[in-house]
């Protein structure tokens, strides 16, 4: 009998080793969760303002090309009021 529960508690101290093994087990692997979790809201706020900065300069870019757009047109209105004036000063011109 003195066997049986000898063994008993030897199967009782391996159970509670393998509780306490497994328990730090999981506290390491909740740190960790938790870490990725705020490793993952540091990188979304860091795309965040990425985009908000890549945005910004989508505007400047949007703009750029709007402002040269307006120069173009207005090169072209003014090779056309000078083709008509050549026209009109130089008619060997209009053939």
């Amino acid at each position: 009998m003195e066997e049986r529960l000898q063994r008993i508690e030897e199967k009782v101290d391996t159970l509670a080793k393998v509780v306490t093994a497994t328990s730090k087990a999981v506290d390491d692997l909740t740190a960790a969760v938790a870490q990725g979790f705020v490793h993952m809201e540091t990188t979304m706020a860091t795309k965040a303002e990425m985009n908000t900065g890549f945005e910004g300069v989508n505007g400047k870019i949007e703009g750029l090309h709007r402002r040269m757009d307006a120069e173009l047109e207005q090169k072209r209105t003014i090779e056309d009021r000078v083709s008509k004036i050549e026209i009109e000063v130089f008619p060997s011109l209009a053939k």
